[in-house]
């Protein structure tokens, strides 16, 4: 397979979409199961092999296909306007195609408040996906969601194994890492050294540490959010945890008092920005929404939407937001 390793469990997903909560569930899955046990991304084809045959290849030797729906899923467009799931060489609709071929077992996850995608809406070859019963997850539940997935997963992959072997096969299972919902006191009493991917650090220093490896084009941008969150923090406005993925991704968690944030910041394996949860905004900051949805423009502040720049602005909107969060938490 040209060097590209099959995992049992397969993440399907959108890099410019959903490659946050694809990252959180990569590292939940390799905690339960191994990492040889998960496959999420195609960057090890090697150059000048067929992608597509490769992967045909790797989703054959899967049992459970994930396939990870955002609210963008089924309109995101090539330059020329077209559908991506409507191009024969779409890199996530040849692995969900792959998968409902073989029968494999397809799992659609619904994040950031996406819809499952109704028959009429999806290609031919993809048509069969909007009768797979699927799972949502969400931000603020994640760890709950997270595992009631791992649970109905875990009895296929045993099944899928018993027969080649001698016994009923045993789960790789692990001490379960810190999400960025638990991030508090775990995070704070978290020890120093050298950690493998998948940890909660306390602080921002971490994620300060880290912005000189994005690309200089981002490097601007993340300096400026990180410099603003950790202004949240020196008032007592947020609390910072860094979030470490297994992924390649790393996120800045400015959190409120019960654990939840109004927006994240990530960096990502290829690009940089600042993610809204708008459910968080509702609850807590329901008077500051407008003044921000003002500065974000025509998106608005969708729950889990991203931006790539900051003006000075929005960030005083996000301050204020913060503020208004502060002031009602003390209220309650």
């Amino acid at each position: 397979m040209s060097g590209l390793a099959a995992g049992r469990v397969f993440i399907s997903y959108r890099r410019e979409e959903s490659s946050g909560m694809a990252g959180r569930l990569y590292d939940r899955l390799a905690d339960r199961f191994g990492d040889d046990q998960v496959f999420m991304d195609v960057d090890t084809i090697a150059l000048g092999v067929d992608f597509g045959e490769v992967i045909t290849q790797a989703v054959s030797t899967c049992e459970v296909l994930l396939a990870v729906i955002g609210p963008r899923w089924l309109t995101i467009s090539d330059e020329d306007g077209q559908r991506r799931l409507d191009d024969a060489d779409d890199i996530v609709s040849l692995e969900i195609a792959a998968a409902l071929e073989r029968d494999i077992r397809v799992i659609p996850i619904l994040v950031e408040g996406a819809a499952m995608p109704r028959r009429r809406e999806l290609p031919d070859r993809l048509a069969k996906l909007a009768r797979r019963n699927a799972l949502i997850l969400r931000h603020e539940s994640f760890r709950f969601d997270a595992d009631r997935l791992l649970d109905a997963i875990e009895p296929i992959l045993r099944a899928k194994a018993a027969p080649a072997a001698s016994g009923p096969i045993q789960a790789a299972r692990v001490p379960r890492r810190v999400e960025p919902e638990g991030w508090g006191q775990e995070a704070a009493q978290a020890g120093a050294g050298p950690r493998k991917p998948g940890y909660l650090a306390a602080g921002a220093d971490d994620f300060l540490a880290i912005i000189a490896t994005a690309p200089p084009d981002q490097q601007v941008l993340l300096q400026r959010l990180a410099e603003w969150a950790v202004a949240l923090g020196d008032r007592g406005l947020a609390q910072l945890a860094t979030y470490h993925g297994k992924a390649g991704i790393t996120t800045l968690l400015p959190r409120l008092s019960e654990g939840v944030g109004l927006v994240t910041i990530y960096k990502d394996t290829r690009s940089s920005y600042l993610q809204f949860w708008r459910s968080v905004f509702q609850r807590r900051a329901p008077r500051s929404l407008r003044a921000v949805e003002a500065e974000v423009g025509e998106a608005g502040v969708q729950q889990g939407n991203v931006v790539r720049e900051v003006s000075d602005e929005l960030l005083s909107a996000l301050t204020a937001a913060y503020e208004e969060a502060a002031t009602r938490g003390r209220n309650t």
